[in-house]
C-alpha cells in the first residue's frame, strides 16, 4: 500500500466511520478532516478534530506505520508541532512532537473499505495500458469531459514549458523558435530529431540572408544536412554541391553526418529530401512568428502551407536518382501534423509567456476545427466510449494516456477518483 493512498482515503473519508477512537482510547469527532496539501509539511491543513469532547484546531499527518512519523524527521521538525492528529494504516509505536508533546493516534487500517481496497490495487498493479478500463470510464459523466479538458489543458502547458526554455536559449527570438517547430515536425516522427538539429545548425537568421536566391537556400539546408558532395551525378544536384561549397567556406558551416537521416521503412514523400526541399518553402515563403497573429483559422494556415518542392522534386525523390513525375507539395495530413504539434502549442507557448488568455483559447480553437488523430491510443480510448471527433479530442486522450495512465496517477484523475470512491 502507498501513503497516496491513505491521502486520498482520508481526503474523501472512504472508511467506516462509526466510533473513532484513538490508540489510547480516547473519543475522536471529525469535525473537518482538513485541506489536502500539496507543498511541504503536514499532510492535511486546517483540520478540526474533537477529542474527548475538546476542539482541536490544526493539522493532520498521514503515515502507513505510526513510526513511519520519526524515520521521516517529524520529531525534530517544529512544522509539525501544530499536528493534532496523527492517521496511519498500522499503529506500531506512540510518537512525540519535537516540543516533546505525544501525537494522538488514529489507526484506521481495519476501517478500510474493502471494495476500495480492490479497487485500487487493481488500478495500481495492473499491466493494462489504461489501468481503469475495467470501469468503462468513457460512460463516466460528466468526470470523463472533465478531466479531458483538464488533461488537454497540461499537455499543452507541458509543451509550452519545453518551448520556454528553448526560447530562453534563443535569447527571445520567437521567428527562430517557430522556424525550429516547424522542421521538428516536418520530420515526422522518424526524422524529427535530425531536422531540428539541422535548423540549430543553420539558423533562421542566416537563411533570410539568401532569400532574394532560393537555389542559396536549398543548397545551404541540403548541404548542412550532409546530403551534397563532390560526386553528384545530374546538373541540378551538381550545381547545389557548388553553390553549398561556397557558402559553406564563407560562414564556416559544418554539415550533419548524412547516416543521421532515416529513409527506409517510410512512403517516399516522407523522405527528408522532400520534407528538407519543403522546408526550405516555407521558409523563402516568409515563415515567420508574426504569421501567429495575422492568421485566425485553420483554413488560412493550410493556404499557407500549401508550398511545392522545386521541379526536380517532382521527378525525384533522392538526389541524382529519377522517379516517376509527381508532385511533391505539403499534404493536408502534413499540414494537420503541423498545425496539431507545431501551431497550436506555439499559440498556447505565447499565450502562457505574455499571460493572455486569449492566445491559448486561440490554440484550443484551431485544434477543435481540425480533425483527430487516428492512432493505437486514441482507438484504444474509442473503444471505452471516449469521443475522438477533433485534434483537440485526440490531444487530449494523449494527455490523459501519458500524463496520467502511464504514470498511474489514478489518484489525480477524476475518472479514477469516481472509481475508488464508490462504496459496495
Amino acid at each position: 500500500m502507498e501513503e497516496a493512498y491513505l491521502h486520498f482515503v482520508w481526503q474523501h473519508g472512504l472508511f467506516e466511520p462509526g466510533l473513532l477512537r484513538t490508540t489510547c482510547g480516547i473519543p475522536v469527532i471529525l469535525q473537518n478532516r482538513g485541506t489536502y496539501n500539496l507543498n511541504s509539511g503536514p499532510d492535511f491543513l486546517h483540520a478540526r478534530i474533537q477529542l474527548d469532547e475538546k476542539e482541536w484546531a490544526g493539522h493532520v499527518e498521514i503515515h502507513i506505520v505510526a513510526s513511519d512519523w520519526n524515520r521521516h524527521g517529524h520529531q525534530r521538525d517544529a512544522a509539525y508541532n501544530s499536528t493534532v492528529l496523527h492517521v496511519v494504516h498500522t499503529a506500531d509505536e506512540d510518537v512525540y512532537r519535537k516540543d516533546g508533546t505525544r501525537v494522538p493516534c488514529l489507526e484506521i487500517g481495519s476501517r478500510l473499505f474493502k471494495g476500495t481496497e480492490t479497487r485500487y490495487t487493481q488500478l495500481m498493479g495492473g499491466m493494462e495500458n489504461i489501468p481503469c478500463a475495467y470501469g468503462q470510464p468513457g460512460n463516466m459523466q460528466p468526470e470523463a469531459k472533465q478531466m479531458m479538458h483538464r488533461a488537454l489543458s497540461e499537455r499543452l502547458l507541458k509543451k509550452a514549458g519545453v518551448m520556454t526554455e528553448k526560447l530562453k536559449l534563443l535569447k527571445g527570438d520567437w521567428d527562430e523558435l517557430f522556424y525550429r517547430q516547424m522542421a521538428r515536425y516536418m520530420g515526422m516522427k522518424v526524422n524529427a530529431d535530425a531536422l531540428e538539429t539541422l535548423a540549430e545548425r543553420l539558423p533562421l537568421r542566416l537563411l533570410l540572408r539568401h532569400t532574394d536566391k532560393p537555389a542559396e537556400v536549398h543548397a545551404l539546408l541540403f548541404g548542412a544536412a550532409g546530403m551534397l558532395h563532390a560526386g553528384m551525378k545530374d546538373a541540378y544536384s551538381r550545381d547545389m554541391f557548388k553553390t553549398w561549397r561556397f557558402l559553406q567556406h564563407k560562414y564556416y558551416l559544418q554539415p550533419l553526418n548524412p547516416e543521421q537521416w532515416k529513409f527506409m521503412r517510410m512512403h517516399p514523400g516522407n523522405f527528408p529530401t522532400i520534407r528538407i526541399a519543403q522546408l526550405a518553402e516555407i521558409v523563402l515563403k516568409g515563415g515567420r512568428f508574426g504569421l501567429l497573429a495575422d492568421f485566425h483559422s485553420a483554413a488560412a494556415w493550410k493556404n499557407w502551407l500549401n508550398v511545392s518542392a522545386p521541379d526536380y522534386w517532382h521527378s525525384h525523390y533522392r538526389f541524382g536518382v529519377p522517379s516517376p513525375q509527381r508532385f511533391k507539395r505539403v499534404g493536408k495530413d502534413t499540414a494537420d501534423v503541423l498545425l496539431i504539434n507545431a501551431i497550436a502549442p506555439l499559440l498556447f507557448a505565447y499565450g502562457d509567456y505574455t499571460h493572455e488568455d486569449g492566445w491559448k483559447e486561440r490554440a484550443i480553437d484551431l485544434l477543435s476545427s481540425l480533425p483527430a488523430e487516428n492512432n493505437r491510443i486514441t482507438r484504444q480510448w474509442q473503444k471505452l466510449g471516449f469521443e475522438n471527433q477533433t485534434a483537440s479530442d485526440s490531444q487530449a486522450i494523449l494527455g490523459l494516456q501519458q500524463l496520467y495512465c502511464s504514470a498511474k496517477r489514478c489518484l489525480d484523475c477524476t475518472i479514477g477518483q469516481k472509481l475508488l470512491a464508490k462504496v459496495q
